[in-house]
């Protein structure tokens, strides 16, 4: 009795099994379609959102090539086409440019140039505008630029064809009427000229120009992309992005033994030559190649080691490594590497630059060592005969000659022992201490005119160095009691500094700001 009742109650749990497996599977089948439903609406959405979205782009690019007709051409009114367009349209004010050049201490000339938006939104709230005389289009992510305004750097000359868009429309647009306002254009454009033209501020420092707008870091990408050498900004706070170009004539600041930039720069130090040495051996010789006489002898070169100061910072990048000691390593005084030594490293405005130098005297001589030299010439009987050195490098220094060191508070060593000049100062007849040495001239060749002048660009300058006496100053030149002989002759080494700005882009009497302002009227279309 009690077997048939468990028996009954097996068999008819195994009838309702199928019945409910059908009901489960029914119910998975519904909610996975539900779930297709679901997200096949999302993708379908997003996907017409991004259709509309390809659409607004294609009909902006149509807008600023109908408003360039406007603002440029004779057809000085067109119908903007906004058809098949589901979302809302508006002209906004909310743009500005400010441009400000600035000429050393004097007030700065500036202009506040506002600049309207035609604005389309669409269902996804992406934004996609006319602004400026360009395409750009704002996301959740950020802005880009579609399309660039009609802005150049050439030549020195920033030229940009600005297009003020101004109405009041918004909402769902058909199509929009678009005419120039030539009378409004002319004043502001003239207005402009006068600004940038006054001669306060000619020849510029630097200008910068300030972007006020929605899109204001596709405005940031597009000064990056289009002047290779200015300095861009972005102020995320203010919603603004800045370009500053500098002019290559307003660098630096100088004093007697150092400079400084202005702004961020770049600064190259070059050795142009070295001519601490002493001579001997000199005999005539016989060139059977050219059939001349020559006038040979031997030339012993003293060690030489430099130091570049960028503000906080000290550099000793020169030498070739080889040597038994740090002096050796760090000789620039040597005929066998060639004077090829040059430095380039990046400088904060402000900070003071100076190069600094040690010399010591000739401790041992490589022998093995020898340069074949031709500079300078020799006069015997009003003839005058080519000298050819040998020239060698020292491989153990002796003891220190002169040691310089530039402090900016003035408490330095031997500071009077490098002298700076720039463009347009007559290089002092210092002369050579030795007939093996070159002179000033030979050594600055075609950066010294004829007539004894530096001949450098604004933005060079050239350090001259007495190292084989401590303590000189131009004032002991010809005064054999403070030096002996010949010296201080200011060539025992040269130096050329160079500094590049961040931003420069052009000298200042060749920079101009061309602004021509377009002025267009935006109402809804009859």
């Amino acid at each position: 009795m009690t077997g048939r009742e468990i028996n009954t109650i097996s068999e008819n749990q195994r009838g309702q099994s199928p019945l409910i497996g059908v009901v489960l599977m029914m119910g998975l089948v519904a909610i996975s379609l539900a779930g297709v439903l679901l997200i096949g609406s999302g993708a379908v959405s997003e996907i017409r959102g991004s259709v509309e979205v390809q659409n607004a782009e294609h009909t902006m690019r149509e807008v600023d090539a109908r408003l360039s007709q406007v603002a440029f051409s004779a057809n000085d009114a067109h119908t903007l086409d906004f058809s098949g367009q589901n979302g809302d349209t508006e002209v906004t004010r909310d743009g500005r440019m400010t441009i400000t050049v600035v000429n050393g201490t004097n007030q700065p000339c500036r202009e506040e140039i506002e600049f309207g938006a035609i604005e389309y939104q669409g269902a996804n709230d992406e934004v996609v505008a006319y602004q400026a005389g360009g395409v750009w289009k704002r996301t959740d992510g950020g802005s880009v630029m579609l399309s660039p305004p009609d802005m150049q750097y050439r030549n020195g000359t920033f030229s940009f064809q600005m297009v003020n868009v101004t109405g009041s429309v918004s909402g769902s647009i058909t199509q929009l009427h678009a005419s120039k306002n030539a009378t409004a254009s002319r004043a502001d454009s003239q207005s402009f000229r006068e600004t940038f033209n006054k001669a306060r501020c000619n020849p510029p420092d630097n200008a910068t120009l300030t972007v006020h707008s929605d899109y204001y870091r596709a405005w940031g990408d597009f000064f990056e992309t289009h002047v290779d050498d200015g300095v861009v900004t972005i102020d995320d706070g203010n919603e603004t992005a800045s370009l500053t170009v500098i002019l290559s004539g307003s660098t630096a600041e100088s004093d007697e033994n150092s400079l400084s930039a202005r702004q961020n720069a770049s600064v190259t130090v070059k050795v142009l030559g070295t001519e601490i040495s002493s001579g001997s051996g000199t005999s005539w010789e016989q060139n059977y190649t050219t059939g001349e006489r020559e006038r040979h002898g031997s030339k012993y070169n003293a060690p030489i080691n430099m130091r570049i100061n960028i503000g906080d910072d000290t550099y000793e990048p020169w030498g070739d490594g080889v040597g038994s000691s740090s002096v050796i390593r760090h000789d620039i005084n040597d005929p066998t590497n060639g004077e090829y030594y040059r430095f380039t490293e990046n400088v904060t405005a402000g900070d003071a630059i100076s190069v600094e130098g040690t010399a010591y005297d000739i401790g041992s001589v490589d022998s093995y060592s020898s340069a074949e030299k031709r500079f300078n010439q020799f006069e015997y009987n009003g003839d005058t005969y080519d000298y050819v050195w040998d020239s060698y490098r020292t491989n153990r220094e002796g003891s220190m000659m002169a040691n310089i060191v530039v402090d900016t508070d003035g408490r330095g060593e031997s500071e009077g022992n490098v002298v700076l000049l720039a463009d347009g100062m007559a290089v002092p007849n210092y002369g050579s201490a030795n007939e093996e040495q070159r002179s000033m001239s030979q050594i600055l060749g075609s950066r010294m005119t004829e007539t004894g002048f530096l001949d450098l660009d604004p933005n060079e300058f050239v350090l001259v160095y007495e190292l084989s006496c401590a303590d000189a100053t131009t004032d002991d030149i010809d005064n054999p009691d403070k030096c002996g002989s010949g010296d201080p002759d200011y060539n025992d080494a040269v130096v050329l500094i160079s500094i590049h700005e961040h931003g420069s882009v052009a000298a200042p009497e060749d920079f101009r700001i061309h602004v021509t302002m377009n002025q267009v009227e935006i109402e809804k279309s009859d």
